[in-house]
């Protein structure tokens, strides 16, 4: 049984109102807690209950229940998980005979009671693994029942629900993470690991099962061999410690009191360039945390170091700066000072270079500046004359005096005078010493690489160009202002991107942004400039087949959102897909979004890369995170027309009607086998299901080929469809003769020895009460003779699956008896009672039933048998 039939089956309370009366009213049998009581029952009661005193068994189960008088058996009752209704076991509550022996076992649906893995909880008990005393404090203050442990083992000893969460105190946990999530409880023996920093990176959280046996080595390495991969971002890394370490003594300090496994040290004589080297972390189970990791510090390895706790240094190491135990990093986040030369962003760096300088005058340069290649640096030192020596010396950037200085360390000047490059007591020299950089461009689509940007920017202010814009071809990245513009350079500013401001940003890293303001592009402190710097990027549309064109379109698309359509829909071609959503609605950014395509959502959408769909979201076009609107933009191309047909008298005309509403409709003609000619017309088709119209078939004025199955609908695609038609003989109303929607693959692989084809083709069957044509086989003696056999056989013989006993029995008796007086109605009749005999002969023969599908022997049937004269 598949989980879908188990739900359909055990997925509903089967238990109703009557079964409480019932359990006062009516005898039941004795209660007992274990099969080796049975025996003190044996010439007591023919059956005795027993059941598992750890469960509670519902109140409305039905212990009135009794056996039919059958065979003895044991009688299973299903014990299920509580939300699910996945069965957990039929071993607690048995029906079981008291009399020694072997007994077939009878499985029952009625549920007897259910299993909480929650154990009441609302949620799984919570681990942190660590002494993080911030850490936990807040993780407190969010979730209140944060147990403390020392490991993973004790956490799992402790638990009290199924599953519990663990928390490793190298993690921190998003703000976004609410520890909700619920495994399916097919998944409950499978350690849940879930994203750290990047969706592929599973060393984080983890959803433990409380009976999961751990080897040494996947605690260790926190690599679970039994594991389900959740691609929900639960933490990010924690970044390691960073130490100012100029001495061994610094280095074996820095090694004791570091809180993480591995730690920063960096000498106070280099200048580190890029920050986001401090974002740098190792996953958990790598090998390359037990060494060093040394980075460039201009063109050697004596800069910033990583040093990992497993492989400690020595102190001629500190000492000459070279780790022996390291990997090398071709990346340079640093660079030595220069002596006599010092780069100067704010007053820390002044005052830094005053104590460090070793001559009386020092040169101040900015990192927002280009020096002048014909710029004469010493030049200007040798001239000085002593009241030079004494005064701050400010020479031209470009055209502002806000770049390289000249300072004295006679004369200190105050932290506002840094801040604005503004001196006081000053001589200008109208050379041409350095050009501003340019402000920096960055790609930024995301809070970390503003973040990055900010850090990597050598200037106060830079460039972020989001990557789903054209920037404007008249805007040159040309705007500039000086130090002493204290105002602009204390703002961001923001241009049209065409008509919404969500494109280009000039930052300023005086006013830091937040995570918000960058997510939804919406920037609290701005100047807003009326130019156009940019216009968004159109969606691109893709047409996609199968879940790799889905992901090959989701790694093409250049844009955050992305278009996908099906080749079996039919596009509206009003829909000019210029949908469009501004960045200030990040929410409806980062959701999907589905149009109506006819009746159902499952035709176009606008898919967002926030989400990655799975395989069945794509395959059932389905998706979890979505907004829906009404508006109908698709409809699906109609499933293909067939229009079976071996040799009877109307289907000529029939099928004229048929193609004067429909054009499209095929036809089968004359293949020998009712299941062959099925088979023949599904290998004609390209759609996935198609339509049948017997030869036969007078379809009614009203009746319209336009059922829709949603694509979302798995059983309903594998469903035999089957409306009613009207019998003019004698008047049932029925399946028998009615229009079919067949699935195409499972009709082409039908078993062409099963009597009767249509309930043979799926175990799913559709019955549609709606009318949809008249099935006129009275049109000659042997068609109305053949047509009464042949369904008589079927009824009598209880070959057609799923059929209701008192429906058949009335179905058979009309069929023997009504419409003697339609035309060839004797005939029907006639063939009627000859099927019923032949059927209920040969209710267990197959062979001899699958003959009533070969129209040949039928003929030779009806020329044997004695039949009413002609009408």
């Amino acid at each position: 049984m598949k989980a879908i039939d188990k739900f359909n089956r055990f997925g509903t309370n089967l238990h109703n109102g009557q079964d409480y009366l019932k359990n006062y009213i009516f005898e039941k049998y004795p209660i007992v807690h274990n099969e080796n009581e049975l025996s003190q029952w044996k010439d007591k009661s023919d059956y005795v209950w027993v059941v598992d005193p750890e469960i509670k068994v519902y109140d409305s189960f039905p212990w009135y229940f009794k056996p039919t008088n059958e065979q003895p058996a044991k009688h299973l009752f299903p014990y299920v998980y509580k939300k699910s209704r996945k069965i957990k076991s039929w071993d607690k509550l048995k029906l079981l005979p008291t009399a020694e022996g072997e007994y077939p076992t009878r499985k029952h649906s009625y549920i007897c009671a259910d299993y909480d893995v929650y154990k009441g909880k609302t949620k799984f008990d919570i681990f942190y693994l660590g002494k993080d005393k911030e850490q936990i404090d807040k993780l407190t203050e969010k979730f209140n029942q944060i147990q403390v442990v020392d490991s993973i083992v004790t956490a799992q000893e402790k638990s009290f629900t199924d599953m519990f969460w663990v928390i490793y105190d190298d993690t921190i946990i998003r703000d976004t993470f609410k520890f909700s999530y619920e495994p399916d409880e097919w998944s409950f023996d499978y350690v849940h690991v879930f994203g750290n920093g990047d969706i592929d990176r599973l060393d984080g959280v983890a959803l433990v099962p409380k009976t999961y046996e751990f080897s040494e080595k996947e605690i260790e390495y926190r690599f679970f061999a039994n594991k389900k991969e959740i691609r929900i971002m639960a933490s990010n890394p924690r970044q390691y410690d960073r130490f100012e370490i100029n001495s061994y003594e610094q280095y074996l300090n820095a090694l004791e009191n570091s809180t993480t496994d591995m730690f920063w040290g960096y000498p106070q004589d280099i200048v580190i360039e890029d920050y986001s080297v401090f974002d740098f972390t190792i996953p958990h189970g790598s090998k390359d945390k037990d060494s060093n990791h040394v980075w460039l510090n201009g063109n050697k390895y004596d800069g910033v170091v990583l040093f990992s706790k497993k492989a400690v240094v020595t102190k001629k190491e500190i000492e000459y700066r070279f780790i022996a135990n390291r990997i090398e990093h071709n990346h340079s986040v640093s660079f030595p000072c220069a002596f006599e030369r010092f780069v100067i962003d704010n007053y820390e760096d002044y005052k830094q270079a005053m104590t460090q300088s070793n001559t009386q005058m020092f040169w101040g340069i900015p990192s927002d500046v280009e020096p002048d290649i014909n710029f004469q640096w010493d030049r200007y030192f040798e001239k000085f004359e002593t009241i030079d020596r004494n005064i701050t010396h400010v020479f031209l950037n470009g055209e502002h005096y806000d770049g390289i200085v000249l300072f004295s360390t006679n004369k200190e000047v105050t932290e506002k005078e840094i801040l604005h490059r503004f001196y006081i007591d000053k001589k200008e020299h109208a050379v041409i010493a350095s050009n501003p950089v340019p402000f920096e461009i960055f790609t930024i689509n995301t809070y970390e690489d503003y973040t990055e940007a900010l850090y990597d920017s050598k200037s106060e202010m830079f460039w972020g160009v989001p990557d789903d814009i054209e920037v404007d071809s008249n805007f040159k990245f040309d705007m500039y202002f000086s130090h002493h513009n204290n105002f602009d350079r204390n703002i961001n500013h923001v241009f049209l991107n065409c008509e919404h401001r969500d494109g280009i940003v000039l930052f300023s890293k005086n006013v830091l942004v937040s995570e918000k303001e960058v997510e939804h592009r919406f920037y609290i402190k701005k100047k807003e400039w009326n130019i156009i710097a940019s216009v968004p990027k159109n969606y691109p549309i893709y047409t996609i087949g199968d879940y790799q064109d889905y992901l090959d379109a989701k790694e093409k698309s250049e844009t955050e959102l992305f278009w996908i359509t099906y080749p079996d829909i039919d596009i509206d071609k009003n829909f000019m897909f210029d949908f469009y959503i501004t960045h200030h609605n990040q929410y409806e950014r980062k959701i999907n979004h589905v149009w109506r395509n006819g009746e159902y959502y499952d035709g176009v959408s606008l898919s967002s890369k926030h989400i990655t769909l799975t395989p069945r979201e794509i395959e059932y076009r389905f998706f979890a995170v979505k907004k829906t609107y009404n508006e109908i933009i698709s409809t699906p191309k109609p499933y293909d027309i067939v229009f079976i047909s071996n040799g009877e008298n109307n289907a000529d005309t029939n099928y004229e009607l048929l193609k004067q509403r429909y054009p499209n409709a095929k036809r089968v003609d004359r293949v020998k086998g009712i299941h062959q000619a099925h088979i023949a017309a599904a290998r004609i088709c390209e759609t996935e299901m198609f339509w049948v119209v017997d030869g036969d078939a007078q379809i009614l004025d009203d009746f319209e080929f336009d059922y829709q199955i949603a694509h979302y609908d798995i059983d309903g695609r594998q469903t035999v469809h089957v409306w009613r038609s009207y019998n003019p003989v004698n008047n049932l109303v029925y399946g028998y003769g009615g229009v079919k929607l067949l699935p195409t693959e499972l009709t082409r692989n039908v078993d062409v020895n099963s009597p009767d084809m249509t309930t043979s083709i799926s175990k799913h069957f559709k019955g549609i009460d709606t009318m949809s044509n008249t099935t006129a086989f009275n049109t000659d003696p042997f068609s109305a003779w053949r047509s009464g056999f042949r369904e008589c056989v079927k009824l009598a013989s209880r070959v057609i699956d799923r059929q209701i006993d008192d429906e058949t029995q009335f179905r058979l008796d009309a069929w023997c008896t009504r419409g003697e007086d339609k035309p060839f109605g004797k005939y029907a009749i006639a063939g009627a009672i000859l099927g019923r005999e032949y059927g209920e002969r040969n209710k267990n023969n197959k062979q001899a039933l699958a003959k009533i599908n070969d129209f040949d022997w039928l003929q030779e049937q009806f020329n044997q048998s004695s039949y009413p004269q002609d009408e």
